[in-house]
């Protein structure tokens, strides 16, 4: 199997994709770079930031008590904290080499992302070796099959599939 990155999303939903596969009916009908199952080439900002934006309206709802456990123990070891509210990261592999997919450079804490567009190769413009982690991908419907996911671990892996299939939309 490829190891192709990382993907956040809630408890209840990490659950339903390690136990039948990421399935076209979940998917969103539109996302940032299309429709599609997006995953992270670094585990850091961009799956945590999935993880925040799949539990946030779970999270708005917690008593001041719910969130001093979550604090103290983790979210994982919460018994009152609602699986649809904890957090997950999952690690993402491929059968085999996705040949359909869309990537983009996206870094939700900040705009720097548009440093790109607005300068060229003599300005500041894009710092492969810096923005590059911040690579996002969006593997299409057709290509969801091939797909297998485990929990993230904590050990760091080296993407090894990202084939430079740039979207002409």
């Amino acid at each position: 199997m490829y190891f192709i990155g990382y993907h956040g999303t809630s408890e209840t939903s990490a659950v339903n994709i390690l136990t039948v596969g990421v399935q076209e009916r979940f998917l969103p009908p539109t996302g940032q770079i299309g429709r599609g199952f997006y995953v992270a080439k670094m585990n850091g900002k961009l799956p945590h930031w999935g993880a925040e934006q799949a539990t946030a309206p779970a999270r708005t709802h917690q008593s001041r008590f719910v969130q001093m456990i979550s604090l103290l123990t983790g979210e994982a070891k919460n018994p009152w904290l609602d699986s649809s509210a904890k957090r997950a990261i999952l690690k993402i592999y491929a059968t085999r080499p996705l040949l359909h997919c869309r990537w983009n450079i996206m870094n939700p804490g900040d705009l720097g992302f548009l440093k790109a567009a607005l300068y060229n190769n003599g300005g500041p413009g894009l710092d492969p070796a810096g923005d590059g982690q911040w690579l996002q991908m969006v593997i299409p419907p057709e290509e969801l099959q091939y797909l297998r996911a485990r929990r993230d671990d904590g050990l760091f892996e080296m993407p090894q599939s990202w084939y430079s299939k740039e979207a002409t939309t």
